[in-house]
C-alpha cells in the first residue's frame, strides 16, 4: 500500500511538471520510463468480469438467447446477477422462422415469476447466478 500511494506520488508530481512546462501527460509517463496501467490492469466488476469473459471467446451478457422454444414445464432460462433482466422476443416463435418478423417485444423477467410472452406463448425464467459465473 506504502509502495502505491509513493508511486501515485510520484506520478502526479510529474504529471504537475509536465502541465506546467506544457508536455503532454501521456508523454511524459513514457519518457520517465513508466506507463499507463492498461484497461485490462484497472478494470473491476462487471467491467472486469466482462473483459475476462471476452479473452475466453464467450459474451458475459448472452447478446442472444438460443434453444427450444420455452414452455411452462421447461421455460427459457435467462440468467442474471440481478433480480430481474430485460430481453426480447421477436414474437411468433411458435411458428418456427421469425425472420419475418421485426417488432421484437421487450419484457423483463423477475425472479420467482415466470414470463409468458404474450404474442407466441413462450415461457421465460430467471436464474440468478453470481458475478464471478459469467466468466466461466
Amino acid at each position: 500500500a506504502e509502495r502505491k500511494h509513493t508511486m501515485l506520488r510520484t506520478i502526479a508530481s510529474r504529471a504537475l511538471s509536465a502541465v506546467r512546462a506544457n508536455v503532454p501527460v501521456a508523454r511524459m509517463c513514457t519518457a520517465a520510463g513508466n506507463r499507463v496501467a492498461e484497461n485490462e490492469e484497472q478494470a473491476v466488476g462487471l467491467e472486469r468480469e466482462e473483459m475476462l469473459a471476452e479473452m475466453e471467446g464467450k459474451d458475459a451478457f448472452d447478446g442472444q438467447l438460443v434453444g427450444p422454444f420455452g414452455t411452462k414445464d421447461a421455460p427459457v432460462m435467462v440468467e442474471s446477477i440481478f433480480s430481474e433482466r430485460i430481453i426480447g422476443c421477436p414474437g411468433h416463435c411458435d411458428q418456427g422462422d421469425t425472420s419475418n418478423f421485426n417488432e421484437v417485444q421487450w419484457f423483463k423477467v423477475k425472479e420467482g415469476a415466470p414470463f409468458v410472452c404474450p404474442d407466441c406463448n413462450q415461457y421465460f425464467a430467471l436464474k440468478r447466478i453470481s458475478p464471478t459465473a459469467m466468466a466461466e
